[in-house]
């Protein structure tokens, strides 16, 4: 069922895509971009270091927390996991906001170099 809400969402997109102006789209994925900045980076700041201190306050080890952090969630009590996993969800959402912009206004770009 996921993959045909991803698949379907797709689909969309790309209507979406060559329906709006090209600048119009540019315009969208500079917002939406930044949008995503705005919510991501903080968001990663604070994930990365409540899970540095949740670690530590275990008493666990930090080791491969920089390259793959939610291998780590795992060895945390429930409500240690829980306040680091909303900070992660939220740094994924933007990161995947910052993606879309991007990808935005690549397409907007190609577009109007295009015309």
């Amino acid at each position: 069922m996921f993959e045909a809400v991803i698949a379907a969402a797709i689909i969309v997109a790309l209507i979406a895509a060559a329906m709006i102006p090209p600048l119009t789209l540019l315009w969208i994925g500079v917002g939406v971009g930044s949008l995503g900045v705005l919510l991501g980076m903080p968001a990663g700041f604070v994930y990365h270091g409540l899970l540095w201190r949740a670690l530590r306050a275990e008493e666990l080890g930090t080791e491969g927390m920089w390259l793959r952090p939610y291998r780590l969630h795992a060895k945390l009590s429930d409500p240690q996991r829980e306040k680091v996993q909303a900070w992660f969800a939220a740094g994924a959402l933007g990161f995947g906001l910052t993606m879309l912009g991007a990808t935005a206004v690549v397409t907007g770009l190609v577009r109007l170099a295009g015309q």
